[in-house]
């Protein structure tokens, strides 16, 4: 584990995110992810297992760093775009200016095979589409307002983002080619692009 920023006398340290998800995805390379239990990463990180549901509210969390501040990038910048700005335009730059985030995460936090594998399943793919479909809907709300339409709209780039998501990581997984998640986004984008410019 990293070491802390500072230890008070007799005070066990607080882990960061960072090392929780550094030991967890140790464990998940000695182990495997099904095998590994928040449990034996909690104890690993010298943490109640209640401590670490509050950083991760599950495993599947733990597969994807840095989700929140790449959320918080990306409601940042839709919400500077210009409102005049078409909203698909807007989610594009934005998607593109983000991506800039997750390729300096891709850099502090390279999966081993145990992770990677983990990443791919089935499970981690639903957590993840789940969450970004469900975080980019309340973005947009942001964006767009509290109108029926509004709303509508924003259910609508919900649903649009859990199928890139789902995308993204059947191209990942069936590409001969490692694929990075980067490189798929950047697949689906242009099809997505490709079909609203028809």
């Amino acid at each position: 584990m990293n070491e802390p920023n500072a230890v008070l006398s007799g005070r066990p340290h607080k882990a960061s995110h960072h090392d929780v998800i550094v030991e967890a995805w140790r464990l998940f390379e000695e182990v495997g992810f099904e095998s590994a239990t928040m449990a034996q990463i909690a104890e690993r990180c010298q943490m109640s297992r209640r401590t670490l549901f509050n950083y991760f509210p599950n495993k599947h969390a733990l597969l994807f760093p840095g989700t929140d501040e790449s959320l918080e990038a990306f409601e940042n910048q839709l919400l500077s775009r210009p409102a005049e700005e078409k909203m698909f335009d807007a989610l594009i730059s934005c998607v593109d200016a983000s991506n800039s985030k997750m390729q300096e995460l891709s850099k502090i936090y390279v999966p081993g095979p145990q992770v990677l594998a983990a990443r791919l399943s089935e499970g981690a793919t639903n957590y993840n589409r789940d969450r970004w479909a469900y975080e980019l809907e309340q973005i947009a709300l942001g964006r767009l307002g509290d109108s029926n339409e509004a709303r509508i709209q924003a259910a609508l780039i919900g649903v649009v983002t859990a199928q890139v998501i789902s995308e993204i990581f059947k191209l990942m997984r069936n590409s001969k080619q490692k694929l990075t998640e980067q490189a798929a986004l950047g697949i689906v984008l242009t099809q997505l692009a490709n079909l609203f410019s028809k």
